[in-house]
């Protein structure tokens, strides 16, 4: 250990009898021999020529443990002692020696040295300091004192390698690492703050509030709580914020900070550990937004785990068997939906799906919501990331109006073909030659022409013909009697009362030798429950179910139409959005029977503002969109204060309460430009949130 002179604390003897009075020989051992023998300190007085001349008690043990001067006692020279390796190491000693003589010279004021003195295999460290000893006449010695600094020591040393652990680990992990002082100040930054933040470890190093300017604005204050919580409340903190990086982005950061403390329990400093996690985020956020989708879909869905226990089970599940959420999550399936079935159906098909199959099946159930109802159900092996199924998802999908349709369709099909075989078909014939002709009472029927009031002809089927398709069907019957062979028709005929029925013909034409026609007969079947039923496909495709307008797709494929008739004719077209303000609390309040009786008042209300060219759909949830040909953004904003005024004027009842609703609209009108329909639906978007943004209940048709 090198040798520190200093200017320590110089210790002046004062005669016992105080200022003036005379001094015992050389000066009062006993009274000072009192006062250090109360220290803790290893504490030894010299007189001028480095000769004991008075210790405590402390430095006796002291000597004795670390093989020191064996008497410890007057006259013992300590400048001679200190000379041997004894109670110094032989280095240790000469430089306590030198610094020694240099305070009892008086070329020193003092001096201090660390040194080691292990003893019975244990490692001890002592700070060892001389200072002068002045009485009146002057300099009249020195005292030594040595103390135990071990355990200062060892947590240095412990501090020491730690620290270079941490900025080993440090330089080369990915994570963004720093050690703040007590002050503030950055003790160290990793070089990862440059790829987390933009910024070099050295601008952090040179300026500590850097962190506070790149943090979130929001995420300010509780950045700071969390530098609070690190030093008082826990010893770990944990907490995600918000950072801007140098180039613009947000970052997401996982801060993990504890406080550094002596073995005193001074605080040091805190160490943090920041890690990007923003795709973390991310991945939460999509996570949400697919809850919430699972959540809202009518499809029935729930998620059990191996030991066939539910996991999740979304809204409709809870709704159909009218259960709470709390009575099916953490359950066994055999308790929610019974034993017998559980083992007969459920397990058998859950059992398929844990081996990697996927199962399909349909079936009638009765539901304790909504009765007997047919649900196509599909068991899905849920794969964990580590290639293990942990789970089945079952979806059930209510088919019950598709299956009904289905059987309607077969049902009209079977009566078409009783019909081709007992009443339902009309057949004719002709002969060419003759001129003789016959058709069946029913085809006189379906053709809506009495037996006695014409002849069975072309003439007499092409006056029935749709005047639409008229035309068609004469030059398709001219063209089958010109080539032969058999030819199908599809047309419509129109009674004298207006009704239209579809009719499905085929035709055959008989040739001679020189393929001239000679002949020809067929059969007419009426199609028309299979047209309605056809029809009632596209109209169900294209309908909002809950409230009978338009859907989302078949609004915005009008909307195409329409735009592009608007923007190749030059003539104005406007689209208002609609959303409901505050419809959440309704299903909250009221439940979402209640809701889905606003929605269908909602429709009522603004379909009687709207004309019959005008075209209202539901984009989803409680927002809707009204497509207004020939009306600029003026007409539009007209229609939609109308529709505004009459909902917040019109209670709604519902489930035995009157709502009092309003809506916030938002307008645009069609301009040229790619994407138009998007661009519209953009634009009446923007203004619609800024209807809500700016207090809700009004229409915004600019900005």
């Amino acid at each position: 250990m090198a040798l520190t002179l200093s200017r320590p604390r110089v210790f002046t003897l004062q005669p016992y009898g105080g200022p003036g009075a005379e001094m015992p020989s050389p000066f009062s051992s006993k009274n000072l021999a009192a006062v250090i023998n109360a220290l803790p300190q290893h504490i030894a007085v010299l007189d001028a020529l480095g000769n004991i001349i008075l210790v405590n008690n402390a430095w006796r043990e002291f000597c004795r443990e670390n093989n020191g001067p064996e008497s410890c006692g007057l006259g013992t020279s300590y400048l001679a002692e200190c000379e041997r390796p004894s109670l110094y190491g032989a280095e240790e000693a000469g430089q306590v020696a030198e610094g020694l003589r240099s305070v009892l010279g008086g070329q020193a004021d003092g001096f201090s040295l660390e040194y080691p003195c292990h003893s019975h295999d244990v490692e001890r460290w002592f700070l060892m300091q001389a200072a002068p000893l002045v009485s009146d006449e002057g300099l009249a010695g020195a005292v030594v004192s040595h103390i135990d600094i071990t355990v200062r020591v060892l947590l240095e040393r412990a501090l020491r390698e730690e620290e270079e652990r941490f900025r080993s680990i440090a330089e080369y992990a990915g994570d963004w690492e720093w050690w703040i002082t007590p002050a503030g100040e950055f003790e160290y930054v990793s070089p990862a703050s440059e790829e987390l933040t933009g910024y070099k470890a050295q601008e952090f190093l040179a300026d500590p509030d850097l962190v506070n300017r790149i943090l979130h604005p929001t995420d300010i204050e509780r950045y700071s709580g969390a530098m609070t919580n690190a030093v008082s409340e826990s010893p770990h903190h944990y907490d995600e914020f918000r950072i801007i990086h140098k180039n613009g982005r947000q970052v997401w950061i996982g801060h993990l900070c504890r406080p550094i403390y002596d073995s005193n329990g001074n605080w040091l400093g805190r160490r943090a550990s920041n890690r990007d996690i923003t795709r973390q985020k991310g991945l939460e956020r999509e996570l949400r937004q697919y809850e919430t989708i699972i959540r809202s879909t009518p499809d029935l869905v729930s998620m059990v785990n191996k030991d066939y226990t539910y996991q999740i089970v979304n809204d409709s599940y809870l709704t159909t068997f009218q259960m709470c959420e709390q009575d099916i999550v953490g359950k066994h399936v055999a308790d929610v939906l019974g034993r017998v079935p559980f083992e007969n159906v459920i397990k058998p098909r859950i059992d398929r799906c844990f081996s990697g199959e996927t199962v399909v099946y349909d079936s009638w159930f009765n539901l304790p919501a909504t009765g007997n109802r047919h649900l196509e159900v599909t068991y899905y092996p849920y794969w964990s990331r580590q290639g293990e199924i942990t789970a089945v998802v079952v979806s059930a999908r209510d088919i019950t109006d598709k299956t009904r349709i289905q059987e309607a369709l077969a049902h009209s099909e079977q009566r078409l073909q009783e019909a081709q075989h007992i009443a339902r078909m009309g057949d004719f014939e002709r002969d060419l030659r003759s001129g003789e002709g016959f058709w069946s009472e029913y085809l006189f029927q379906l053709l809506d022409i009495d037996p006695r009031e014409a002849t069975p002809s072309f003439k007499a089927v092409i006056e029935r013909v749709h005047p639409d398709e008229k035309k068609d069907v004469l030059q398709d019957m001219e063209r089958a009697l010109e080539k032969g062979g058999s030819t199908e028709l599809a047309f419509r005929v129109q009674h004298r009362n207006g009704e239209v029925l579809h009719l499905s013909g085929s035709l055959l034409v008989d040739q001679d030798d020189e393929g001239r026609p000679i002949r020809y007969h067929g059969a007419v079947v009426d199609v028309t429950p299979l047209k309605l039923a056809e029809q009632r496909l596209v109209e169900i495709a294209n309908t909002d179910f809950l409230t009978g307008v338009a859907n989302r797709r078949h609004f915005i494929d009008t909307a195409a139409k329409e735009a592009s008739r608007s923007l190749r004719y030059g003539h104005p077209l406007s689209l208002l959005v609609l959303d409901i303000d505050h419809f959440k609390a309704v299903n909250d309040t009221h439940g979402h029977e209640a809701g889905d009786m606003a929605l269908k008042g909602i429709v009522n209300l603004s379909n009687n503002e709207l004309r019959d060219s005008d075209m209202l759909g539901r984009m989803g949830g409680e927002e809707f969109a009204i497509l207004l040909p020939e009306s600029d953004v003026q007409a539009a904003a007209q229609v939609a204060e109308r529709i505004r005024r009459v909902i917040q004027d019109t209670p709604i009842k519902a489930c035995g309460v009157e709502l009092r609703l309003t809506v916030s609209l938002g307008c645009a009108q069609i301009n040229s430009g790619p994407d138009p329909v998007d661009n519209l639906l953009k634009r009446a978007d923007n203004r619609l949130y800024q209807a809500k943004r700016t207090g809700r209940n009004k229409v915004v048709a600019s900005g």
